[in-house]
């Protein structure tokens, strides 16, 4: 019999070993331990985003990741968005975090974006195809349970005396799915109260022009404000126009602007989304698909919070309102 030659079974042995370790670190990524994960939102640098930030930072230095926020103004065109998101995985970033401006007609971009960079959606769902492989996902609040969390809000202020009021609703972006879901979630709510809906308009770019214009022909007794920015501009009307003393604002939102206007009492009451867990988790799961590339992005919710006057300073509100990044 013909006896192997040794050198020959150490030349398969080395070649088996190196294309078991190249499948093996296929699966778990590119060898990489400091991964760059771009952030992409409407307004970067409003401190609405701070929450966020600061969720998202721990996460960082959690899972060891470099981040970076890309600088934006309104953005509101989806075209606009997807470029930034174009550029920044050109430029090499591993993972995207965004906000869609827009949540129809994305499942295209979102397949054929996310096959170069997993992409984890934040505060909004969009369109998307079934994805086996688990590239894409979003982290949300429940943006229903949250409208009707502004409703019963109000019937807890109103009671029967809802259906005696007159209401303005700035509706947020209505192109996003999650404000579609509170206007949907707030309307099931307080539509068996049949309180008079006196106006309702988007949030845009010259949101308290409408809303001064829209108010000055139909006033109203209560302003809803469906996100933060809708909530703010609901505040600088009423601040600007002198009409603390004749209206009451409800909403959703997480701004230090609107923690003020809280304590000052102009606010009754605020939905608080968890802004850190969105940005703590999503990042977390972004991490974790970039290190185990078999791993599946899914989609995930976190909870919120309902903040007045009298609670506002309660450590759990405290603790999403300005958390201590460890």
């Amino acid at each position: 019999m013909k006896e192997r030659n040794p050198f020959t079974v150490t030349a398969v042995s080395t070649i088996i070993i190196a294309i078991a370790i190249a499948f093996f670190m296929l699966l778990r990524g590119n060898g990489q331990k400091n991964y760059r994960i771009s952030v992409i939102v409407s307004n970067s640098t409003e401190s609405r985003w701070n929450t966020l930030h600061a969720g998202l930072e721990q996460a960082a230095e959690d899972s060891d990741i470099r981040l970076n926020y890309v600088y934006t103004s309104y953005l509101d065109k989806l075209e606009d968005q997807v470029r930034l998101m174009e550029a920044e995985i050109n430029d090499g970033s591993d993972g995207i975090i965004t906000e869609f401006c827009d949540s129809q007609n994305t499942q295209e971009i979102i397949q054929r974006l996310s096959v170069k960079a997993p992409i984890v959606m934040i505060n909004t769902t969009a369109e998307a195809d079934p994805d086996v492989e688990g590239n894409h996902a979003s982290v949300t609040p429940d943006n229903y349970e949250i409208g009707r969390a502004i409703g019963n809000e109000l019937i807890i202020a109103y009671g029967d005396e809802l259906g005696l009021k007159s209401m303005g609703i700035i509706s947020g972006n209505p192109r996003q799915t999650a404000m579609q879901e509170r206007l949907r979630g707030f309307m099931d709510v307080v539509s068996d109260r049949n309180p008079a809906i006196t106006w309702q308009i988007p949030y845009g770019r010259d949101t308290e022009g409408q809303i001064r214009e829209a108010d000055q022909e139909h006033p109203a007794d209560i302003l809803i404000g469906l996100d933060n920015g809708s909530l703010e501009a609901a505040v600088d009307y009423v601040s600007d126009q002198g009409l603390q003393d004749k209206t009451v604002l409800f909403g959703a939102g997480c701004s230090e602007k609107l923690v003020y206007y809280i304590d000052s009492g102009l606010i009754r009451s605020m939905i608080l989304p968890d802004d850190f867990r969105v940005g703590y988790q999503s990042l977390t799961d972004l991490a974790g698909k970039l290190d185990n590339r078999m791993s599946v992005l899914t989609d995930r919710q976190v909870g919120y919070n309902v903040v007045h006057k009298e609670n506002l300073f309660r450590e759990e509100n405290q603790n999403i309102l300005f958390p201590i990044v460890q």
